[in-house]
């Protein structure tokens, strides 16, 4: 399994893993525990089906947050123990992870369009595996929006959700839980995509807001930089003292970079957030709709 780095705004992964693991396997797991790589946890949700109880045990294990490179470890090691059958994935079992953004991406962990964005992406691209885990107890579907808002406010415990907001650690650190996959259609390599998948989205939302955030900066600049205000540019035919090449570079600029914000935002899943960011384009817009 490739090595994945993390994008700047990540700063850790944890994941859960539920299963049942050979006895076989039980001293290296232990070897891992040692190295404080790992905890391991019973989970009264996991159950071994068909396979016997002298051969293998339920268990959950829980990674302590990984950096890139021990993420990888941790994935190779699992799709070997996948392919040997030391650890098996039924229905009973979830694979949970958590991400924690770096300090100054912290605040989109509190981002209700987010996680909207999520649910949608991950019913539309896993639909077998979404439908199979949403009928879950702990794993339920969407929540409200006033009742996620209550989540962030720590008001509701209830994290058992198919995407949550969950603080971890004795720090109390923000983290995006990603609850809806696991199941017999699971696997490791699978977990693998889908982790890098959330990554993706959580790098969209960043790109879109911060390519706002310098249009507008850029927008200013262009006002100042043509030789009228922006009230005059409606009636630029009456104004001869205005620079009209200025002019015409200015409208250009702005027309082409909200084309491709729109396009941007036109990438996002989630309808409330496409409105919600192409809103902040609108007085932009219509400043020079009429050039």
């Amino acid at each position: 399994m490739n090595y994945y780095k993390y994008p700047k705004y990540i700063n850790l992964i944890g994941i859960e893993f539920e299963g049942c693991y050979s006895v076989g396997i039980m001293d290296l797991l232990h070897k891992y525990q040692d190295k404080r790589l790992i905890e391991i946890t019973t989970d009264g949700s996991v159950n071994l089906g068909d396979l016997s109880s002298d051969e293998y045990q339920s268990l959950e294990l829980k990674t302590k947050p990984l950096k890139s490179k021990e993420l990888a470890f941790i994935m190779r090691e699992f799709v070997r123990f996948e392919n040997d059958e030391t650890y098996i994935i039924n229905e009973s079992c979830g694979l949970h992870f958590h991400i924690s953004l770096k300090k100054s991406y912290q605040a989109y962990c509190q981002r209700i369009e987010f996680y909207n964005d999520m649910y949608n992406f991950f019913k539309n691209k896993y639909p077998v595996i979404f439908n199979e885990r949403s009928g879950n107890q702990y794993c339920r579907a969407v929540l409200r929006d006033y009742e996620r808002q209550s989540q962030f406010n720590r008001a509701s415990g209830d994290r058992y959700h198919i995407v949550n907001y969950s603080l971890e650690g004795d720090n109390q650190i923000p983290t995006i839980e990603i609850r809806f996959y696991g199941g017999k259609y699971a696997s490791i390599k699978g977990l693998y995509q889908v982790i890098k998948q959330t990554i993706d989205i959580i790098g969209h939302h960043i790109k879109i807001d911060r390519t706002i955030a310098d249009f507008k900066e850029e927008y200013n600049e262009l006002c100042h930089f043509l030789p009228v205000d922006i009230d005059s540019l409606k009636s630029v035919e009456l104004n001869r003292s205005v620079d009209i090449p200025a002019l015409k570079y200015a409208s250009k600029r702005v027309r082409s970079k909200t084309e491709y914000i729109i396009k941007q935002v036109g990438g996002i899943k989630s309808v409330d957030y496409r409105i919600k960011a192409t809103k902040q384009l609108d007085p932009i817009i219509i400043n020079f709709q009429s050039l």
